[in-house]
């Protein structure tokens, strides 16, 4: 057979094309089409906005270095997050951004779907069970939930080349064939490091490692092989040097980088989620609007893992079946070992092993070991393929072996054991596995229901296996050779695998599109409250606190994408300006006195916090009770202190202490609907408390916010204790509370999950601060970052912003001479010279010209082994 033959024979037939494309555009093209664009979760909040922020840069003709909508400003190529050099990042280039972000996974996912197809083919598996493979690995488990990242997204399918590359350049025959494919493994895994998401890089790695070890092991490889391989590592290094080579300079003021030795467990897949496997919403889905967080604010989208009952069986199968003849004898090992190593990797913290990561270096950097998950799926899947077609292959299935047939009986009593306890105890259950929140009423229901559902796949498809029918004779009249309970029981195979598969997508892609839309009429977007050069931002007091016990359970945020000024979101390397803010390693340090300096410093006028950080139930008033923190309410000085109290359904009255010096005070309170109640000498009691006494109208409403006016007035600041007594228990406000912002001028909306966006109606403007010797006379920043600037300075003088430093930020005269950039706090401080001049700051990625020298030479190395291979097999035809 000539390699032109053995080519056409290696190409999909229009079948398989139809087969694969048939996924991507039933779970995300049509729902785009009828209005519903699977732009939820993480894409919704920065992903989106961090790619429509790099179209944007790329059109005006300079390279994405910097983001000056996200807090201060941080670095966005060095950052990792925005995927600005990925290739498909050209989508947002040419076209709008929702349509952008909809094409590209529809393409990830179809390509995706194709290139597991190709490996399961290079390693033995037949066409059509490699088609299988890829639509189940595709639209199920890891790959479908992080739907919600598109750079896990991209990652993940730049991985998926790389595999293949790698399996083809251990295995070809020729040398222009392994140079050809050393080029390809190049390129892949340089697209893997631009996606942005460094969880799905180290999978790579992991991936690709354990590979190159196993064949090691087998002594199949050849020194050329060997070579080529390490050469393509060099290169693909190179290449993607201008986003990992900067970093480098970004990490010394990088969170994520000096993080204690706990932050390498942290999201681990628990074993407390190992019913997960078999039922992969055990703990709820979208449906009904349910959805849990399995581990601190983390939902399902971080760690679910699921090839279905039919594949768990088949996996169990081709596992446990000695010299399976349907894939390569090293292709087995090499899977089961990736299993192994990858599940070993998302337990994380359950294992020692989370100790060793700490010290291996970008392994270090990570959060969520979880997602290693994606790496188990992926072995899972293609030696259920290899499993299935075992027992398919001859027109009847095989005898099981004895060991087979006892793991298949175990599995089975496990799912009635498990499935039974969710189903007829869930109470029990819930606890047992220490989920967050426990569903309840129809939640309660589907997730019954579906767990029933399963149990019942789970035995039908054991029942077809275990249970021995003899063959019928004679042959059906139909001509068909396949005993008919044989064919009866392959449709029970493809029915359950459809219907779980289906149920997967939908559950993750479909019903996020359209129950979370991007016009919420009940959250309308914070362009239409903010104008002008205003800032917005949120204060969440336990956001990116790395432990084990994280409580925080929102990450809202409005972008650059809703074409406002966000200073909220973070990028994989970056979380720097949270240090750069406070001076701390967490967020969860602020208290209200910072949030004036916010509004001050920061030019940010929106606050978005989750409601649920404003009550703490109470037993009794006494003072040992009630928290003693930073995020107690102030009483000012000279002046009414105004605060959102979060609010509160059923509030029946309000309880006061406001401390020594204070014999009586001036409350207002009103309701979200505008209703307002003053009470204008409220009395402190002996026990040093003031009770206000609500109309009842207001248990009907929600209590959202009050001004308190001391009498006297104060003289110095003080904290004060505020409880609000609601028809079924008594609720201190604890959380983090605007003291400087008058409720009468905010603007407020409720988004999912009860987000609270505040906004003042009077906001400062500009990034330069004018002092006693310097006057800005103007200034603008434009959307690259670059701040231009025309200021007059009676003397030699320093000038504060509100920009983010980093390394790499320059500063000019008109006149071309250099001023000095200093770092204050983890702002940016300037020394201008005296006189009249017009300023421009600009950031320039530090490195940035080795890192695109080193690039260029890299692409020119692999274009150069391309052609040399191109050359070399032409000469040898």
């Amino acid at each position: 057979m000539t390699s032109s033959e053995a080519s056409r024979r290696n190409r999909l037939t229009y079948r398989n094309w139809m087969a694969l494309a048939l996924l991507p555009i039933l779970v995300i093209v049509i729902p785009a089409l009828l209005g519903h664009p699977p732009i939820l979760g993480d894409n919704a909040t920065q992903n989106i906005s961090f790619r429509w922020l790099v179209g944007q840069d790329y059109r005006a003709g300079h390279l994405p270095t910097w983001d000056p909508f996200n807090w201060d400003g941080t670095p966005l190529l060095a950052g990792f997050n925005a995927g600005a050099l990925y290739p498909l990042m050209i989508l947002f280039v040419l076209l709008p951004a929702t349509v952008a972000m909809t094409l590209t996974l529809m393409l990830c996912w179809f390509l995706a779907e194709i290139v597991t197809v190709k490996i399961a083919e290079t390693i033995g598996i037949s066409r059509w069970f490699a088609v299988a493979a890829g639509i189940v690995f595709v639209g199920t488990g890891a790959f479908t939930a992080q739907v919600v990242h598109i750079d896990m997204i991209e990652g993940d399918l730049a991985s998926l080349v790389a595999l293949l590359f790698l399996v083809r350049l251990l295995d070809a025959p020729t040398r222009p064939g392994q140079i050809a494919n050393a080029a390809g493994l190049a390129v892949a895994f340089a697209c893997a490091v631009f996606a942005g998401a460094p969880e799905a890089m180290l999978a790579s790695v992991v991936a690709l490692g354990v590979l190159f070890v196993v064949r090691l092991a087998y002594r199949t490889l050849r020194v050329s092989a060997i070579g080529l391989t390490a050469a393509a590592a060099v290169l693909a290094l190179g290449l993607s040097a201008p986003q990992w080579y900067t970093g480098l300079a970004y990490t010394a003021i990088s969170n994520r980088a000096h993080l204690p030795a706990e932050y390498a467990g942290f999201g681990p897949f628990a074993y407390r989620f190992l019913p997960l496997i078999l039922f992969p919403f055990a703990y709820g889905g979208y449906s009904g609007g349910y959805l849990p967080n399995y581990f601190g604010n983390y939902n399902p989208s971080e760690i679910t893992i699921a090839i279905t009952a039919v594949g768990l069986v088949f996996t169990i199968i081709g596992i446990a079946t000695r010299h399976l003849p349907t894939i390569k004898p090293w292709a087995k090992s090499f899977l089961v070992t990736l299993m192994i190593v990858a599940a070993l990797l998302a337990l994380g913290s359950e294992t020692p092993v989370a100790t060793i990561i700490y010290h291996l270096p970008l392994f270090n950097l990570q959060r969520l070991a979880s997602r290693y998950i994606i790496d188990v799926d992926l072995a899972a899947v293609l030696i259920a393929a290899a499993g299935a077609q075992f027992y398919w292959n001859n027109g009847k299935l095989r005898p099981l072996s004895r060991s087979v047939t006892y793991l298949l009986s175990l599995l089975g009593l496990i799912t009635v054991v498990v499935g039974g306890d969710i189903v007829l105890a869930p109470s029990s259950f819930y606890k047992m596995v220490a989920a967050n929140a426990a569903p309840t009423h129809v939640a309660l229901l589907e997730i019954r229901i579906y767990v029933l559902i399963e149990v019942a796949i789970m035995l039908a498809i054991l029942g077809a296996l275990l249970v021995r029918r003899p063959p019928r004779q004679p042959s059906p009249p139909d001509g068909n050779t396949t005993p008919r309970s044989t064919r009866r029981i392959r449709q029970i195979l493809i029915g359950a695998l459809t219907f779980e598969m289906l149920g997967m997508s939908i559950q993750f892609v479909v019903l996020p599109a359209f129950y979370e839309p991007l016009g919420n009429p009940a959250a309308p977007a914070a362009s239409q409250l903010l104008h002008g050069s205003e800032r917005y931002g949120l204060y969440d007091p336990n956001l990116y606190l790395y432990d084990r016990t994280i409580v925080a359970d929102e990450q809202l945020d409005r972008n650059v994408f809703t074409h406002t000024n966000s200073i909220q979101g973070y990028a994989s390397l970056s979380l720097a300006t949270y240090n750069n803010l406070t001076h701390t390693k967490t967020q969860s340090t602020l208290d209200p006195a910072l949030l004036s300096l916010y509004r001050q410093d920061l030019n940010m006028d929106l606050l978005i916090t989750a409601r649920r950080y404003f009550h703490v139930p109470i037993r009794t008033l006494a003072a040992s009770t009630l928290r003693k923190h930073g995020a107690r309410p102030l009483l000012q000085a000279g002046k009414s202190s105004a605060f959102f109290v979060g609010n509160i359904r059923t509030a029946r009255s309000v309880l006061l202490r406001p401390g020594p010096g204070v014999s009586s005070l001036a409350v207002r309170a009103t309701t979200v609907n505008g209703q307002t109640y003053v009470d204008p000498n409220a009395m402190v009691g002996s026990n040093g408390w003031a009770t206000i006494n609500l109309p009842a109208s207001f248990s009907s409403g929600l209590l959202a916010s009050l001004v308190v006016t001391p009498h006297p007035h104060l003289t110095r600041t003080q904290p004060f204790d505020v409880v609000i007594t609601t028809a079924s228990t008594d609720l201190e406000v604890a959380g983090p509370l605007v003291n400087h912002l008058d409720p009468s001028r905010w603007r407020t909306f409720q988004g999912k999950y009860s987000s609270i966006d505040f906004v003042s109606r009077h906001p400062t403007s500009g990034y330069l601060r004018s002092n006693a010797s310097v006057t800005i006379l103007s200034q603008a920043q434009h959307i690259d970052g670059t701040l231009t600037a025309h200021l007059a300075a009676r003397i030699p003088s320093v000038v504060r912003s509100t920009l983010a430093y980093a390394p790499g930020w320059q500063a000019r005269t008109s006149t071309g001479a250099r001023v000095a950039v200093h770092d204050d706090h983890g702002l940016i401080v300037l020394d201008v010279p005296a006189g009249t001049s017009r300023l421009t700051l600009r950031y320039r990625a530090p490195r940035i010209v080795d890192a695109l020298v080193l690039g260029a030479l890299s692409a020119l190395g692999i274009a150069g082994l391309l052609s040399f291979a191109w050359f070399d097999r032409r000469r040898t035809i």
